[in-house]
């Protein structure tokens, strides 16, 4: 089960998964690996909201994800959270739903 694994780790790598978003309620450090990232932007419909924007931190080779696991610090890890923080602030005040609706309403005109 994945919660059960998530439970029990120190740390997560992931991708596009939400497993982020249900890591992060447990104040331990995640990286995000985009690897795929222009290819998968391309063929996948637009994101909610882009991973890259989202305040993770990421690395789109694995020399930056072997760099950034050596390297990154506290510090950093704790300003990702607060990132991570004024963005679920903006989405419960509705924020990406609106311009959900805009870019629906301009399709649709």
């Amino acid at each position: 089960d994945m919660a059960d694994l998530l439970a029990v780790s120190d740390f997560l790598i992931t991708d596009y998964s939400s497993s982020a978003n249900d890591f992060y309620l447990t104040n331990k450090p995640i990286l995000l690996f985009l690897y795929d990232y222009e290819e998968y932007k391309k063929s996948c419909r637009d994101f909610c909201a882009d991973p890259k924007e989202v305040g993770f931190i990421y690395a789109s080779t694995e020399e930056e994800l072997l760099e950034l696991i050596e390297t990154t610090t506290e510090d950093e890890y704790r300003k990702m959270k607060q990132n991570v923080l004024h963005l679920s602030e903006k989405l419960s005040k509705g924020y990406y739903f609106k311009q959900a609706v805009n870019k629906a309403l301009k399709i649709l005109q």
